[in-house]
């Protein structure tokens, strides 16, 4: 286990959906791993949400957890209609919502999602400016669900310029190292920067990584389920200008597939959010080249509690001066 910044302890597993059956700030969604219809969607939020409006607790609601349904996109839209008004949400479990849809329904069910809860549409719900802290997400978890640089784009309204954002889960999300540096600089980089496309190759994994991270209309492509999808161009992005430091406090990024170009851009965001008190990037085939530069990061936080980096190949001599 690395230490840093004081005692350390290690981390086994995410508390972000753990509530009391009376907690009245948590609103159950959760489903059983079956696809979400419109109408099945629309009885939910007439079982679990109108309640809450008619016993006037809805104003007490800080945390929602979707997991488990696989929503379509016009359930989607039906739940999240709902959500974007709550005065109080902080906090969402987007954790496993594609449960028998595929790739491409997911890509429609993300934007509807992230653009529905971004600052401007919960905003103009509530009555107040884009700015307004209370118009922005303080905890997403988007763990256990298929995530490459075109999904990430779909979130990019939630992370981009977040800057009351403080808990950042992507637990078994298969996330690459391209896609976690793409991640990194989204949610260092300010709202409305030009991107700029410095590197590209050719790859034939699908859309998982691919140009649909710059190419506006590959991405629409992707949100209707369009275009050949047979082969793609994978675009490295450097966003630039970074905006620092975040308010990060716990990241989460246990069990995905970064090595070390994922370990090198998570040395980024650390160094960027020297409030961290718990970070967890166990099982993530990291090496020492990403690892050095990644412990020296952790190394340098004064505030860590939690830390997890088990299950790398983190060996180097460097890399040793920080591990116990």
């Amino acid at each position: 286990m690395a230490s840093a910044g004081g005692a350390t302890t290690s981390v086994l597993g995410s508390d972000m959906v753990a509530s009391k059956p009376d907690d009245l700030s948590f609103l159950d969604l959760r489903g059983p791993h079956e696809a979400l219809s419109e109408e099945r969607a629309t009885q939910l939020v007439a079982d679990v949400i109108e309640p809450r409006r008619s016993a006037g607790t809805i104003g007490s609601i800080k945390k929602v957890a979707l997991s488990g349904w696989g929503f379509g996109a016009e359930a989607a839209t039906v739940v999240v209609k709902e959500l974007q008004s709550l005065p109080s949400l902080e906090h969402v479990v987007f954790s496993d919502v594609g449960s028998g849809r595929t790739d491409m329904e997911n890509m429609a069910v993300f934007t509807i999602l992230a653009k529905a809860l971004s600052p401007a549409s919960r905003a103009a719900a509530l009555g107040i400016e884009a700015s307004d802290a209370r118009a922005q997400l303080v905890d997403i978890d988007i763990s256990d669900n298929a995530v490459g640089i075109a999904a990430i784009e779909r979130f990019r309204p939630l992370l981009s310029g977040n800057k009351t954002l403080r808990n950042l889960s992507m637990n078994n999300c298969g996330l690459s190292g391209v896609a976690m540096e793409v991640l990194n600089k989204i949610v260092l980089r300010p709202v409305g920067e030009t991107e700029v496309v410095i590197a590209a190759e050719s790859a034939t994994r699908g859309s998982r990584d691919t140009a649909q991270a710059a190419d506006p209309t590959a991405e629409a492509e992707a949100a209707t389920g369009s275009g050949s999808g047979s082969s793609a161009t994978r675009t490295i992005i450097d966003m630039g200008g970074i905006g620092l430091p975040t308010g990060l406090q716990r990241v989460q990024m246990h069990n995905n597939m970064g090595g070390n170009d994922g370990a090198a851009a998570m040395g980024e965001l650390v160094r960027a959010s020297p409030d961290l008190r718990l970070f967890r990037f166990a099982s993530t085939r990291g090496q020492s080249e990403g690892g050095e530069s990644l412990l020296a990061a952790i190394a340098g936080l004064g505030k860590l509690e939690h830390l997890d980096v088990s299950d790398n190949m983190f060996k180097s001599p460097v890399c040793r001066e920080h591990v116990v």
